[in-house]
């Protein structure tokens, strides 16, 4: 069952609603294989996706814990109102603030926005290193792209688009510093669209169940080890 939480993003009510769940920024982690191709073939987890999903234990057994955060986070959040406001003046279309979905149980994500044709969402990023920046605006066209140089970033948006349920995610990368600049200011914001894989969602059941189904064991046996 899919549920929406009108809930500004960074409170303490947003992060309770995230303990112990698995989200769209770190979903990358389950889509990760195990190195050796015999724990591939057998279905076995990756030591990566192991990690994530002990994480995940620890946050139910704990509760909620002060947030780790850094000068790069924080850009990324003083800038991101800007961002949506340079996204509205380019496309010429309005924007629905982003709020906390939850698929089940187990899963939920936090888009930045809505477009208001009410099938797409908005995700966005903003490099507190201008080189990377420059890397979205040369590399990153479309889909495949971004898989090929971000693929946290990948997952993160087709998992956005299944719990949700849109239908196309435009990709954001922007840097307000090029704003005052006569000749780059049009590249402070640089935007592809990415089409929801259906594909995709059946894999993200998929390992959402297992992955679950392992945080469960891990809390029960803490409980009764």
């Amino acid at each position: 069952m899919r549920k929406t939480y009108d809930i500004e993003q960074g409170t303490d009510k947003w992060f309770a609603l995230r303990l112990g769940v698995f989200t769209s920024s770190q979903i990358a982690n389950l889509m990760t294989e195990p190195r050796s191709k015999k724990d591939k073939d057998a279905g076995l987890l990756s030591q990566t996706a192991i990690s994530y999903i002990e994480s995940k234990a620890v946050e139910v057994i704990y509760g909620y814990q002060d947030s780790f955060t850094n000068a790069a986070m924080t850009w990324g959040n003083e800038n991101e109102e800007n961002a949506k406001d340079a996204y509205q003046v380019i496309n010429g279309t309005a924007l629905i603030d982003g709020n906390f979905v939850k698929l089940g149980e187990y899963t939920g994500s936090s888009p930045d926005a809505y477009t208001e044709d009410g099938r797409g969402l908005v995700e966005i990023k903003c490099p507190y290193n201008p080189a990377n920046h420059l890397q979205n605006c040369i590399k990153l066209k479309d889909d495949t792209d971004l898989f090929k140089n971000h693929k946290q970033y990948y997952y993160q948006v087709h998992h956005q688009l299944w719990i949700a349920d849109k239908e196309y995610c435009d990709f954001v990368s922007f840097d307000p510093r090029l704003l005052s600049s006569d000749l780059y200011y049009k590249k402070a914001l640089h935007s592809i669209r990415i089409e929801r894989n259906r594909e995709l969602d059946s894999i993200f059941e998929e390992k959402i169940n297992k992955a679950a189904e392992q945080r469960d064991l891990i809390i029960n046996n803490f409980i009764n080890g």
